[in-house]
C-alpha cells in the first residue's frame, strides 16, 4: 500500500476547524505550496514557512499536522 504525500493528506484536512485546518487552507490557497515544490519532507515545509514569515502558531500547526500524518 502506498502512503499519500503530506501535501495530499493536508488537503484532506481543509474542513477541520482547528490549527491544522488553518494550515491546510493556507496551503491550498497559496500558489507557492505544491506537492512537487516542497517534496515530502518536514524540513522543506518548515523552511517554506520560515521563508515566508509564518507566525509561531503556523509552525506549531505544522508540528501537529506532521505527527498526525506520520501515524
Amino acid at each position: 500500500m502506498r502512503k499519500i504525500t503530506f501535501y495530499r493528506w493536508l488537503n484532506l484536512q481543509i474542513k477541520r476547524k482547528d490549527p491544522v485546518g488553518d494550515l491546510a487552507r493556507d496551503a491550498y490557497r497559496s500558489n507557492s505550496w505544491g506537492e512537487e515544490s516542497l517534496k515530502n519532507l518536514k524540513s522543506s515545509w518548515f523552511s517554506h514557512l520560515c521563508k515566508h514569515g509564518a507566525c509561531e502558531e503556523a509552525i506549531d500547526s505544522l508540528d501537529i499536522a506532521w505527527k498526525e500524518y506520520k501515524k
